[in-house]
């Protein structure tokens, strides 16, 4: 299992290593395959939901999709998506690591190759180390309860963005998790 998530209806996500989705069934008590048209036959390898209940798959062909979802039932073919690859901004060759949505309701999208920023205009941002980034390789995301937004990176460290500002914090671990419990933050590496 390479994530597990919550959604706001309290279902459970799993996302396997070999990129297949799984979604529990608090019925039966078992975890189905989740396999619409818009990732069958692709690796998943990361997924979040945004404050308006829309779902957004990383997927193994260098993009991420965008699912809209207004209740508790999974979406299937019918429910309308968008791709975002190519011409929309997310380039060839990057791998989705993360998402996370900002108090702007802007989607973060973290890929290995640097950060892609979905606006509320739907116009896509691409972020870099020439932009300040402390290393291309990001491997989450996370805003804690302040609206800090938390990057951490593949052996670059982490990094702390607080009004436009970066403050960096330089490891050669990898950092894979970031999470606030209102006393601390937590960072999990691999280390």
């Amino acid at each position: 299992i390479v994530q597990l998530y919550c959604d706001s209806f309290d279902q459970i996500w799993c996302i396997t290593s070999s990129g297949n989705v799984y979604v529990y069934d608090s019925k039966n008590k078992i975890f189905t395959l989740y396999a619409p048209s818009f990732i069958k036959d692709k690796k998943v390898s990361a997924m979040f939901q945004d404050s308006k209940n829309n779902l957004w798959f990383g997927l193994d062909n260098n993009s991420a999709v965008m699912v809209k979802s207004k209740d508790a039932a999974l979406p299937t073919d019918e429910n309308e998506y968008k791709t975002y690859i190519g011409n929309d901004g997310l380039i060839g060759g990057c791998d989705v690591t993360s998402f996370m949505e900002d108090n702007n309701n802007c989607i973060w999208i973290g890929t290995d190759r640097g950060i892609f920023i979905v606006d509320k205009d739907d116009k896509v941002h691409f972020y870099t180390q020439n932009n300040g980034l402390i290393h291309n390789a990001v491997s989450t995301i996370y805003r804690d309860r302040e609206n800090n937004i938390w990057i951490g990176t593949d052996q670059g460290g982490v990094q702390k963005l607080t009004k436009s500002r970066f403050m960096s914090i330089p490891t050669k671990d990898t950092v894979n998790c970031i999470l606030d419990d209102k006393t601390k933050l937590w960072i999990g590496t691999d280390s």
